[in-house]
């Protein structure tokens, strides 16, 4: 699993996004993790990409090292910002919980 970087702590290996969690809701668990580039353009608006991470609603996690870097990857390069949805997974929880969780992501991002 990844931390978050909220903040630019070494100057000489900066990193290339920020990013953090944000619970989507005070009455629920549901949470995104948000990248945001560290130098996006100026007087641009960048595009925001929802990803919903691989592991068919079973496996892993936002935080998950392969799915973290590629979602840095994509708000560096591309550059944009990326809203990683945090879904409860099956089978410790029935399979529309996840489908509700990215829903709710939506809905959040909407408002």
């Amino acid at each position: 699993m990844v931390d978050a970087t909220p903040s630019i702590t070494d100057p000489k290996n900066p990193p290339v996004t920020l990013s953090t969690d944000v619970q989507l809701s005070y009455k629920s668990k549901a949470h995104v993790h948000l990248y945001i580039p560290v130098n996006p353009p100026k007087d641009t608006k960048l595009p925001l990409i929802i990803y919903l991470h691989g592991g068919d609603f079973v496996l892993f996690s936002t935080l998950t090292v392969i799915f973290h870097n590629y979602c840095n990857n994509i708000a560096s390069q591309f550059p944009a910002v990326v809203v990683s949805v945090e879904c409860w997974l099956a089978p410790e929880n029935c399979l529309s919980t996840a489908s509700d969780d990215a829903m709710n992501a939506i809905f959040w991002i909407k408002n």
